[in-house]
Order: C-alpha cells, then sequence, then structure tokens
C-alpha cells in the first residue's frame, strides 16, 4: 500500500512539474516558438507512431515477400480502406451532419425567443472572415494527414535502419537500461492503441443498433460521435450522448427518454464488460490521476490534451517503475 501511495505521488509531482513548465514557458515568452516548432514537427512524429503501429504487420508480410513490395501492399490497403470509408460512410455522415445541424439551429432559433438568450443566434452567424478560416484549417488539416502517411511509410521503409541510429545514439552505460524501458513503453502503448480501437468500434456497432432500434435520427451519425468521444475518460461519454438525447427530444419526450436510457445501457455495457476486459493489461493507474490528468491536459491542450492525457499516465507510471528498478538495482551494487 505504501508503495502504490508512493508511485500515485510521483506521478503527480510529474504532473505539477509539467504544469509549472508550461507556465514557464509562457512566461518567458517562448510559448509561441515552442507551438511553432511542435507545428512543424509534428508530422514526423506522428507519421513515426504511425510507422510504429504498422511495424508489425509490415514484418508478417515482408516475412512472405520483399521489404519494397510490403510497403506497396499496405499503401494500397490504406488507400483503399480510406476511399472505402469515403465511398460509403462520408455520405450518410454528411448528410446526417447536416441535418443535426438544421435541427440545432431550430433549438437556438426556440430558444432566442426568450430575452435572456436573444443573443444566441450571434453564436450561429458565419462572415466571410470565419468561413475562410475554416477553409484554411480544413486544407491544413489534410495537408498535414497527406505528411503524415508520407513520411509514415518512409519511416516503415526504414523503420530499422532509423530505430539503429537512435540506439547508437544512447549512451553505453545506459543503453540496456533504455532499450528495455523503450520496448516496454512500446509494449503498452500499442496495448492501449489496439485496446482503444476495439474498444471504441465495439461501442460504435453497440450504439448503432440500439439507436436504430428505437427509431432514432441521424443513427450512424450520432453511433460515431459517441465511440469517438468515448476515448476521452469519465467525461467522454457524457459528450458523445448529449447530441443523441437532444435529438430523441425534438421528435417525443419519449424517445428523448429512450435514448437516454440506450446511452446509459451502452456505456454501461462498455464501461462494465468491455473496457476492463480489454484495458485490463495496460491501465492499471488511480481513477483520480487520469480525472487529475484530465483537467490539466484539456486546461492548456484542450480537446487533444485530453486524448492524450491517459497516455501520457501510462508513461508516467512506466517511467516511475523504471527509476525505482534502476535505485534498486543501483543500491544493492553499493551495498555488496
Amino acid at each position: 500500500m505504501a508503495e502504490k501511495t508512493k508511485r500515485n505521488v510521483f506521478i503527480l509531482s510529474w504532473i505539477l512539474i509539467a504544469i509549472l513548465s508550461i507556465i514557464l514557458v509562457r512566461l518567458i515568452k517562448l510559448y509561441d516558438i515552442v507551438c511553432l516548432i511542435l507545428s512543424l514537427s509534428s508530422p514526423i512524429l506522428f507519421g513515426y507512431i504511425f510507422a510504429w503501429i504498422l511495424k508489425p504487420v509490415f514484418t508478417k508480410i515482408a516475412k512472405k515477400t520483399s521489404e519494397r513490395f510490403s510497403i506497396v501492399i499496405l499503401i494500397a490497403i490504406t488507400v483503399a480502406t480510406y476511399a472505402l470509408l469515403m465511398w460509403f460512410l462520408l455520405p450518410i455522415l454528411i448528410e446526417n451532419a447536416s441535418n443535426l445541424v438544421n435541427l440545432v439551429n431550430g433549438f437556438i432559433d426556440e430558444l432566442s425567443k426568450y430575452a435572456f438568450l436573444e443573443n444566441l443566434k450571434n453564436y450561429t452567424h458565419l462572415d466571410a472572415e470565419i468561413i475562410i478560416s475554416s477553409c484554411n484549417n480544413l486544407i491544413s488539416f489534410f495537408g498535414i494527414f497527406a505528411l503524415v502517411h508520407i513520411f509514415g511509410f518512409y519511416m516503415l521503409y526504414n523503420y530499422d535502419r532509423i530505430n539503429n541510429f537512435l540506439r547508437s545514439m544512447i549512451p553505453m552505460k545506459y543503453k540496456r537500461l533504455t532499450l528495455e524501458y523503450v520496448r516496454k513503453l512500446s509494449t503498452n502503448m500499442r496495448l492501449y492503441i489496439k485496446g482503444t480501437l476495439i474498444d471504441t468500434s465495439i461501442l460504435f456497432v453497440i450504439s448503432s443498433i440500439l439507436y436504430l432500434a428505437i427509431g432514432l435520427k441521424y443513427p450512424i451519425f450520432l453511433a460515431v460521435l459517441s465511440a469517438v468521444t468515448n476515448i476521452i475518460p469519465f467525461v467522454g461519454p457524457y459528450i458523445g450522448g448529449i447530441p443523441a438525447v437532444l435529438v430523441g427530444l425534438s421528435s417525443s419526450t419519449r424517445l428523448g427518454i429512450m435514448t437516454l436510457g440506450s446511452v446509459v445501457l451502452a456505456q454501461t455495457v462498455e464501461s462494465n464488460i468491455i473496457n476492463p476486459m480489454i484495458m485490463s493489461k495496460c491501465i492499471k493507474v488511480n481513477p483520480l490521476l487520469i480525472v487529475i490528468s484530465l483537467t490539466i491536459m484539456g486546461k492548456f491542450l484542450g480537446l487533444f490534451g485530453m486524448i492524450f492525457a491517459v497516455p501520457m499516465i501510462i508513461i508516467l507510471k512506466l517511467t516511475h517503475n523504471f527509476i525505482m528498478k534502476y535505485k534498486t538495482v543501483k543500491e544493492k551494487k553499493v551495498s555488496t
């Protein structure tokens, strides 16, 4: 029990250090420079993560054919997957999203009739500047998305050479411990990503079935929203469930109550059965630490930070374990 408390205190200390570091960076006017460096390096960083995720698949294919042909196969599969998703799902999602926006605008029009909410309509007003900014952001997103895949496939093809170069930069004194740490971190993060994808997919299927069964409008779009927001622990299910309940209430009170029941049922099955079975191998962290991490990451990095809150906790926990292990080994050497 004492060891568990020490570990939680250690992780909390690192979180506090991270907060102080961010505040210090902002105070000394380096925040914009740091953001610029991160934005410029993000395609390379996420490209490496993309390559790291595909590495096991690439290795299996490469055993039966050449590495070049394996890359060609993976590129073809990736392009075909995106094309199929765009062909089948994109029209449905766009139609559902468009209808949902019209529904929200109808809600706002009704609420704006009340005197204390008359300014609510201003939030739906779009001028040329907002439209141009949105188009620029969309183009930037697709540009970064394309670069991530370009860097990712290049790094995947040269994965071993890149890793050998990185290993050569580790001092010999710390090489064994560092490589052990990286292997353990890679295993844990791979389990977490795999578990998250499986968990999200199952929740999407369950939500889709329930929404279709009760006759809810825009079931596919709302099921996707519920599944994606569920990546954020604790608060995610509520973020994804609220739009579904509002859509249900727009039709009738009865459908709204049925939708709420469907959301609760899907989240209960996911939280108490599916998630523990899938995530038990990679997440064994005090829930309070996850809440604190979500609050801090959400404050400084918004929704993006909340998504990466749990991986950050996993990294901190593993770091603590290895530091404790290194201290124990060092103390034993000194005592002998």
